[in-house]
């Protein structure tokens, strides 16, 4: 019963506080989709983002990097994650860049099994995603959820 409670209470709460936890960002490029895959690439590792999955025939990369010092993530027992999940389309005869800003929180018990919680997205994954589009000179609009 108390499980239910509390599944009520932070249902309420993320529906009163608009619970945001992604970022959507998207711009349109005349370059070739391949020529678009390979700059992400780089710009994505340059900002010291592990590169986890990447299928330039499927145009789709999954990375994501730690935010935490290790002294703070060895007292505290978490460690906290910014992730891009990055998306390249062809659209109207032009190549389309999408981009997804996620933070994560990775908890671990005394047990060692490990859980992992969406948070609201870090200002600086924000920000890493609108960088990495402007690269490809369109305008960066957010796509803000309805």
């Amino acid at each position: 019963m108390n499980k239910l409670k509390m599944a009520f209470t932070v249902a309420c709460v993320c529906l009163m506080t608009g619970c945001i936890t992604q970022k959507t960002f998207v711009t349109n490029s005349r370059d070739s989709k391949e020529k678009i895959f390979d700059a992400l690439q780089s710009t994505i590792a340059q900002k010291n983002y592990n590169i986890l999955d990447a299928n330039k025939g499927a145009g789709f990369i999954r990375a994501e990097k730690s935010t935490m010092n290790a002294a703070l993530r060895f007292m505290s027992g978490m460690e906290n994650y910014d992730q891009l999940q990055v998306t390249v389309f062809n659209q109207n005869g032009a190549s389309g860049v999408r981009v997804q800003a996620m933070s994560f929180q990775e908890k671990t018990n005394g047990y060692g099994i490990k859980s992992r919680d969406t948070v609201a997205p870090s200002e600086e994954v924000s920000r890493d995603a609108r960088e990495i589009l402007q690269q490809f000179g369109g305008e960066v609009t957010e796509i803000k959820p309805e």
